[in-house]
């Protein structure tokens, strides 16, 4: 079979629509995949912009640029490739069908455009996410830098507000705040990243607990700027390091950010 595979949404979104193609190559190594990266308002940036090019035992994420038949339907381009697709693909695997259907769905089909949010099959990679997407050395050199003079015990907290009216729902803040004061009734000397995408929230913590809420106050928070999608991986990487995560529901990004090295994940 041959795969074309286009991520899109969020950062992490797409990230985890990557691992589950490379874990599906790796179940079906009779599987040609391609992978298209479609630059977006969602994550302005080139995959080349974050991370260095994936080992040479899996396929590159190359750059989509102005190939009709891939690129993503929407109102500017008025739905038309969607329309055109079926004249290259056998099947269109989309964000509405279910991943564990995927074998299911593509049965007898030769080549199958997948756009998808997330895994779009039951495959799982067992390996650390870490080891699969390198940042550039740019960014690596800023997660040295924040993570470079920790020691004892570092909590990673995500707190995610703004959109994500189910975080702010099943996530209160009040309840993170019962997590620092129970952390630090156990080990007063606990420190806590703190990956979040609310200045009011980064302000609280640090008015509350000082020097205890380790905090990157200049990030920016847009996720349709370079600098933001920069940014939002070095916070990502950094709250992976930390040795577990209280994370927020219905969030891709507390989920990733805990199988970068494997750290525990409480929501």
């Amino acid at each position: 079979m041959k795969i074309t595979l286009v991520p899109y949404a969020g950062l992490c979104n797409r990230l985890n629509a990557i691992a589950s193609g490379l874990a599906y190559m790796q179940e079906h190594p009779e599987t040609e995949l391609t992978i298209k990266w479609h630059k977006w308002y969602n994550c302005n940036c080139r995959f080349n912009d974050l991370f260095k090019q994936l080992d040479s035992c899996y396929p590159p994420v190359k750059e989509m640029y102005f190939d009709i038949k891939d690129i993503p339907g929407h109102k500017l381009n008025l739905n038309i490739p969607q329309w055109y697709r079926p004249l290259f693909y056998d099947f269109c695997f989309l964000p509405t069908m279910s991943a564990d259907k995927f074998d299911e769905l593509t049965t007898g089909s030769e080549k199958v455009y997948v756009y998808k949010d997330n895994r779009f099959c039951r495959c799982s990679i067992e390996k650390s996410l870490a080891d699969i997407f390198i940042p550039t050395d740019e960014i690596q050199s800023r997660i040295n830098e924040i993570t470079r003079n920790w020691s004892g015990n570092v909590v990673g907290l995500h707190i995610r507000r703004t959109d994500n009216t189910a975080s702010i729902a099943n996530s209160p803040i009040s309840h993170f705040y019962e997590v620092i004061e129970n952390e630090l009734s156990y080990d007063a000397s606990t420190r806590f990243y703190v990956a979040t995408d609310d200045k009011l929230v980064k302000e609280d913590l640090i008015q509350r607990y000082g020097d205890k809420a380790i905090i990157s106050p200049d990030f920016c928070l847009k996720r349709s700027s370079l600098q933001g999608m920069k940014d939002a991986v070095v916070d990502l990487y950094s709250l992976g390091k930390t040795k577990k995560i209280f994370g927020s529901a219905a969030s891709t990004y507390s989920i990733f950010a805990s199988k970068l090295f494997n750290s525990e994940l409480i929501i």
